[in-house]
């Protein structure tokens, strides 16, 4: 693989991990090339062995892969029509090899239990979650997000689906200014003495 292409595997990591501004427009790209020139063949996982599939290139963790589920991929691409067609086109391609549960014929069925491990940026406060989820829920701050005019957490503060947080120093001056900053008209009660 050309330090060229080498560079698109590296910026589609970052981008969808680090980087929401651009995570709709030049990862899908990116996600093409990867798949066009099967720059997922050319590298190996954390124990030094190719990926056998794309999808495996993308679900190994950083930074030999992508980190990324498979419907998260799509997610991020959903826009470009050309990408989701070559990752489904990767899908079909890997079938349903495996054994995903890891039950076998021997493991009752009330026991055989999917696999629940989450991977830190799919969900939470984590900007890939977050813009996720503007997207879905208010795509008009999504795109101020993308577009780098608000903050993915100012946009989450305003959608309404987290919380704003302050920080304030424990003395009774500093709790008085932050409430005059936050909520005017407010002011701390003292007590005096015993109860």
């Amino acid at each position: 693989m050309t330090d060229k292409y080498q560079n698109v595997v590296t910026m589609a990591q970052r981008v969808a991990h680090h980087d929401a501004r651009n995570l709709f427009s030049t990862f899908p790209q990116a996600i093409t090339t990867i798949i066009e020139r099967r720059l997922w063949a050319d590298r190996t996982d954390k124990n030094g062995q190719p990926f056998t599939s794309f999808q495996s290139f993308v679900e190994h963790r950083m930074w030999q892969g992508l980190e990324l589920t498979m419907p998260r991929l799509i997610r991020y691409c959903e826009d470009d029509e050309e990408a989701v067609r070559l990752i489904k086109g990767e899908m079909q391609q890997a079938g349903n090899r495996g054994n995903p549960t890891g039950a076998n014929q021997y493991t009752p069925a009330d026991e055989r239990k999917a696999d629940n491990i989450r991977f830190p940026n799919s969900y939470g406060t984590s900007v890939g979650h977050t813009v996720a989820r503007l997207k879905r829920d208010r795509p008009d701050l999504a795109k101020e997000v993308i577009d780098g005019t608000m903050s993915p957490n100012a946009a989450a503060i305003e959608a309404g689906f987290r919380k704003r947080k302050v920080q304030v120093e424990p003395t009774p001056e500093a709790v008085q200014r932050m409430l005059d900053k936050y909520l005017p008209g407010f002011s701390l009660v003292y007590k005096t003495g015993g109860a």
